[in-house]
């Protein structure tokens, strides 16, 4: 994916996001030991599903000053990422709220969660959150992840922006209730 969207990278915007959400995962990861995970879970879930349905219902709130925004974002998921794994949603939310481009969305999502990514799993590595049983569920996960990549390729040069603004939250709707169901299901 990087390959094909590398061109619209906005790298200036990346970066704020990338530096505030590298300060705030180890602080999510502290959180993902020393606080109940369920409590963090709830409250995402429910914030996503709020602002989804929100923004499904054509509400927009378009921030003027993005970099100033970018940087609490930043921090949000970042935190998310270390104690959730949820880095996506505050940053899908963010840019589908500022009706950022598809083809920018793709490029700027992606290449700010490959770089949050492999800096938070080397940090779950050396805090000892890495287990093997996490990382046997990702091998079989793998498969399901090229699988939407390709598809999503696939679909990009076929959907209209709107249709794709749609789809954004509504995956984002889905992952919120997702996070709120295991909350639940777990108790």
């Amino acid at each position: 994916m990087l390959s094909q969207t590398f061109r619209r990278i906005e790298f200036r915007k990346i970066g704020i996001l990338v530096a505030s959400s590298l300060f705030a995962a180890p602080l999510g990861i502290l959180a993902l030991i020393y606080i109940v995970p369920n409590t963090i879970k709830a409250v995402a879930g429910v914030v996503i599903i709020l602002v989804s349905c929100v923004m499904l219902m054509g509400m927009r709130f378009p921030i003027r000053s993005e970099k100033i925004a970018l940087v609490p974002i930043g921090i949000l998921s970042g935190f998310l990422n270390g104690s959730i794994s949820m880095s996506g949603p505050p940053v899908a939310l963010f840019m589908s709220n500022q009706n950022e481009d598809k083809k920018v969305f793709r490029a700027n999502l992606t290449i700010y969660m490959t770089i949050l990514n492999i800096f938070t799993i080397g940090i779950f590595a050396v805090s000892g959150v890495l287990t093997r049983k996490v990382l046997d569920y990702s091998v079989w996960l793998i498969p399901a992840m090229i699988v939407g990549v390709l598809v999503g390729g696939l679909l990009d040069t076929k959907i209209s922006q709107k249709l794709f603004k749609n789809i954004a939250l509504c995956l984002m709707l889905a992952s919120g209730i997702w996070k709120l169901m295991g909350v639940i299901v777990v108790h």
